[in-house]
């Protein structure tokens, strides 16, 4: 069925496609104009207007189909973009009771529950999700956590992060931000832990980034060239 009901939203810099039919995803980066049904192709929807800052036209559209649940997620993900956490939670919760097998959903809860400071259930959120997807942006955030609570479950989650971002990198092409940063983590978890090996690995996988100078880099060379330098 076609159903021609494409919001194209500006949000500062962002544009979102928010498609309101259940076969779509809620929110996609950048879209192009959508083709007709009959084209083949195409998303099998029309284009029918755009809404700058489209939050509050959005919102109405929840009001008039609240099962919609590409219109919960996608008012979520555009507070979400606007770093408006607590704005944040209704429509993704709402999302979630339609659809709880959508991770990204779940990771956009946990991620405003960490930035509300409520790090128990973020990290609960964030865990749901690493269930439904293997994402490394889940298992960064998640290994974030961990270490704010200076918990040992931080080494897998780092592990796992670094892991299926350098995958990303690699066969993507998408440099991922957090990276570098992720690896030098790794790097002070592993040789806390005595993984000597580990550590050697990931200062290794640190430095061959080209991280800016400073102390964390002294501090990769000199343990590179001394204790670490046999493992």
């Amino acid at each position: 069925m076609c159903i021609p009901q494409v919001f194209l939203l500006q949000v500062g810099q962002f544009a979102y496609q928010v498609v309101v039919d259940q076969d779509l995803a809620g929110v996609t980066p950048l879209p192009q104009d959508a083709g007709g049904c009959g084209q083949s192709g195409s998303s099998g929807l029309t284009l029918l207007e755009r809404v700058d800052g489209g939050a509050q036209r959005l919102e109405r559209a929840i009001a008039a189909v609240p099962e919609m649940f590409n219109l919960q997620a996608g008012i979520g993900r555009i507070y979400i973009a606007r770093r408006e956490w607590t704005k944040a939670i209704t429509p993704l919760l709402a999302a979630n009771r339609l659809d709880k097998t959508d991770a990204d959903v779940m990771y956009d809860i946990g991620l405003a529950y960490k930035n509300m400071a409520q790090p128990k259930v973020a990290a609960e959120w964030l865990q749901q999700a690493t269930t439904k997807k293997r994402d490394a942006d889940t298992y960064y955030q998640l290994a974030l956590l961990y270490l704010d609570a200076n918990s040992g479950s931080a080494e897998g989650a780092l592990r796992e992060a670094t892991h299926l971002a350098q995958e990303k990198e690699t066969k993507q092409g998408v440099k991922v931000d957090w990276l570098t940063d992720a690896y030098y983590k790794l790097a002070q978890t592993e040789y806390g832990l005595h993984n000597l090996p580990g550590a050697k690995a990931a200062y290794e996988s640190y430095i061959g980034r080209n991280p800016p100078p400073g102390a964390a880099l002294d501090e990769a060379r000199r343990l590179l060239s001394t204790e670490l330098r046999s493992q």
